[in-house]
């Protein structure tokens, strides 16, 4: 199988099972590029998912070290191989006592 061919089905496989997800996490290395694409990293104790917010959304956007709620799929970007968390919404989440 071709590596087209195997993120191709990846990506396919994550479109179906985490279409619609939520996560919460601290957003690390917030970085706005020159396309206005937001990216930054997901972060919960050692675990990591590098995140994206298109250029489009209109709501808030991660402050470095914010403790933030995000609503989106989990994607393949194949180009790179990267699995992202495509974020559709996000909220600064509550920290439980």
């Amino acid at each position: 199988m071709s590596v087209t061919s195997l993120l191709g089905k990846m990506k396919a496989a994550l479109a179906e099972r985490f279409a619609d997800v939520v996560a919460v996490g601290v957003a690390e290395k917030v970085v706005t590029s020159a396309a206005r694409h937001t990216y930054f990293t997901l972060v919960d104790g050692d675990t990591r998912l590098r995140a994206v917010v298109m250029r489009g959304y209109r709501g808030h956007r991660p402050a470095e070290g914010q403790l933030v709620r995000v609503s989106g799929s989990v994607i393949v970007y194949p180009p790179k191989g990267d699995i992202q968390f495509s974020v559709t919404a996000i909220e600064v989440a509550e920290v439980s006592q």
